[in-house]
């Protein structure tokens, strides 16, 4: 010690100076830190804090309160335009199901179930549980829309997705797809897509149908492309007729010809009877019943084919066998309540309003060309409704 202040005060006034400079810089470099982990520590945990609590709100964990429990299941979906509710109900989480509506809000898309793996926080698991349920649908702008498929010689790295897409007129990516009721022996390629299922799995099916048929429900697996989701989605409403199956591979084998049907009364055949015509099962024969008791009876055969949901396929296949018989009731229009002029499918409530208006300021209708004057039908419903009705005033 005595030694360095002998060297300090041998040094000059400016070495002096200099070595006073760096000791009180390297003392200052020292205290420093310590002094903004006492006095600042605090007001960084502060904004730490804050984030995390608008973080949270945004996009609640599973642990906090506000969390929102949803009931999970697996069904197949279109990551272009489910909801949010909709990616929860699958078992994704607030946050990654928000992360995947904010990637569609800025120009993402989803052009096969690969694209998935982009999301952000979207871990593995939960790719590998879905993949085999996304049903892409893009829309081709000559106004086709189109449906992805599942090609196994597609180059795509992820396990046959194809890159390009199978067009066909199909239902449009807005409108909902149906479950009904269906024999995958008979139904017709309509009834398939009105089920969801995309072209290349239909004429798989068709191509099956060619070679066997479907026995038992299960079966129905077998085929080629067809996704566990819709599979597991369609197998309650999966209706196997075994008579029609053994026709079917007799045809197939044999080259035999189907039993010819006879003709069928449409306004007197009972739902059994509509059940022996070729494609017609218990879901149609009981909508072209119901239309006809609100008919009042077929006015003709070709009406038979505006029963609602029956593909015109099917009725071009059944039209042969159906003969025209009497209409059985009519709509008394003198005398018909505003609620019976309502039920009758070839008239609106609004109509029969004006209609029963009109009756009390005029004389009772006496023929068709009288009733027009009411002037509330649109071109071509008067031809439709003209052969229900009767003028009779008592």
């Amino acid at each position: 010690m005595n030694k360095f202040l002998q060297d300090y005060f041998l040094l000059s006034k400016v070495e002096r100076t200099g070595l006073f400079l760096l000791l009180l810089l390297f003392a200052t470099a020292s205290i420093v830190p310590y002094i903004i982990s006492n006095f600042f520590q605090d007001d960084i945990n502060d904004v730490i804090q804050f984030e995390e609590i608008v973080v949270d709100r945004q996009f609640p964990t599973e642990n906090q309160e506000s969390f929102i429990e949803v009931e999970q299941s697996l069904f197949s979906f279109n990551p272009n335009t489910l909801s949010k509710e909709g990616f929860m109900r699958l078992g994704l989480s607030p946050k990654v199901a928000q992360t995947i509506l904010n990637y569609r809000e800025k120009g993402g898309s989803f052009k096969s179930p690969e694209d998935l793996k982009k999301i952000y926080g979207l871990e593995s698991a939960d790719y590998t549980r879905l993949k085999d349920y996304v049903q892409i649908i893009a829309i081709d702008y000559t106004d086709q829309p189109a449906i992805a498929s599942y090609d196994p010689k597609s180059n795509s790295d992820y396990g046959g997705i194809p890159r390009q897409y199978d067009t066909y007129n199909a239902p449009t990516p807005t409108q909902k797809i149906e479950n009904f009721p269906f024999d995958p022996n008979t139904a017709t390629k309509e009834e398939f897509r009105r089920l969801g299922l995309n072209e290349r799995v239909i004429t798989t099916i068709i191509n099956f149908r060619k070679r066997g048929a479907f026995r038992q429900a299960s079966d129905f697996q077998k085929i080629f492309g067809l996704s566990k989701g819709d599979y597991e989605r369609l197998l309650p409403y999966i209706q196997i007729k075994e008579k029609l199956g053994k026709e079917r591979k007799n045809i197939a084998q044999e080259g035999i010809a189907p039993k010819k049907m006879i003709a069928l009364d449409i306004n007197t055949a009972s739902q059994e009877e509509w059940e022996q015509l070729h494609g017609i099962g218990p879901y149609y024969a009981k909508k072209i019943i119901n239309f006809r008791e609100k008919l009042g009876g077929f006015s003709s055969i070709e009406q038979v084919g505006n029963t609602y949901k029956l593909p015109d396929s099917t009725f071009q296949s059944i039209q042969p066998n159906l003969k025209l018989s009497p209409i059985y009731r009519f709509l008394s229009i003198n005398t018909a309540s505003i609620d019976e002029m309502a039920d009758h499918p070839y008239l609106s409530k609004k109509q029969a309003i004006v209609i029963e208006k009109y009756r009390k300021n005029h004389d009772p209708f006496q023929s068709v060309e009288a009733f027009e004057r009411v002037g509330v039908f649109k071109e071509g419903q008067l031809d439709k409704l003209s052969p229900y009705l009767s003028f009779a005033t008592n």
